[in-house]
């Protein structure tokens, strides 16, 4: 049987995170692309802003920045919704980090 109400886990953005593997197509993804994403994804919902598939992937791959074993939190927060642990994650020393790359414009491919 199929739900009467689907219920999505990932946002649908005016303004996707790149898609990976593209970089021919001129979509990379890297700190630079992160931060040009987040300064156009405004939302005051956290949440919203990094429930994209294609971010968290390159989250979770990025070696720049290894998450893997602190990204679960996040994960979690985006598989129920739950605002209060992404907010709990965006206040973590792994987002300062991200946000300090995101900063410099630090160009890598994950």
């Amino acid at each position: 049987t199929f739900p009467k109400d689907p219920v999505y886990t990932f946002s649908i953005s005016q303004n996707p995170f790149p898609i990976e593997n593209r970089d021919v197509l001129g979509e990379t993804q890297d700190f630079h692309s992160l931060a040009t994403y987040l300064s156009q994804n405004t939302s005051s919902v956290f949440l919203d802003t990094i429930s994209d598939f294609h971010l968290l992937l390159f989250l979770v791959t990025n070696e720049v920045m290894p998450l893997q074993d602190s990204i679960s939190l996040l994960l979690e927060a985006v598989r129920t919704r739950n605002e209060e642990l992404a907010q709990t994650w965006k206040r973590s020393e792994q987002w300062a980090t991200i946000e300090q790359l995101c900063k410099t414009g630090f160009h890598s491919v994950a």
